[in-house]
């Protein structure tokens, strides 16, 4: 309990992004208001939580249904607080035959490591996703685009850097995109 009193949530590091949460903090605190329901992503011994959110089980990370759920979240933000963010894509081309070859459950062990990898690079300011085939995504809140290329890079050493899963020698190539949310691709349209 000692390691608790007088820290934030933030000095606690249990969100993914602490804004969400301090602008509901202030409000309960300024304006006696109360928070039911509140989106927003905590990690919890480690493990990321949001609300209606779905994981991989087999690997540990968001499924597509919650890298959607994500993506929503982080567009309203962007919408009503301007906070920025970017989406980073991460195909290894390898993963069919490897999965082809040493079977399912070599091929978990071989998206668990390059979850891990993604993990170790991305520590908690992200959200990690994986989809299908192969198809791994990053959603991340930036202040600068050049830190995201850079970041983008580092994870692409951390998953190249992978030659063995389990038993198994592999090769982890990575092919990438990164998108960046802006006023112009995300823009809020209303009708008249």
């Amino acid at each position: 309990m000692d390691e608790l009193i007088g820290k934030t949530d933030e000095d606690m590091h249990w969100h993914i992004e602490n804004g969400p949460f301090h602008d509901d903090e202030v409000e309960v605190l300024t304006q006696g208001k109360s928070i039911i329901g509140a989106r927003g992503t905590c990690i919890v011994d480690e493990k990321i939580y949001t609300k209606g959110r779905l994981e991989d089980p087999a690997i540990g990370l968001n499924n597509l249904r919650g890298l959607a759920e994500n993506m929503n979240h982080d567009l309203e933000e962007f919408w009503h607080h301007g906070r920025k963010f970017c989406v980073m894509g991460f195909y290894i081309k390898e993963y069919e035959t490897f999965c082809r070859t040493f079977g399912d459950t070599a091929g978990n062990v071989y998206l668990k490591a390059i979850g891990k990898a993604l993990q170790d690079v991305f520590d908690h300011r992200a959200i990690l996703a994986y989809v299908i085939d192969g198809q791994f995504y990053v959603i991340m809140q930036y202040e600068n685009p050049e830190n995201m290329h850079k970041i983008q890079q580092e994870a692409v050493r951390h998953i190249e850097s992978i030659h063995h899963v389990g038993e198994w020698r592999c090769t982890c190539t990575a092919k990438i995109t990164l998108s960046y949310v802006n006023e112009e691709n995300a823009g809020v349209f209303r009708y008249e």
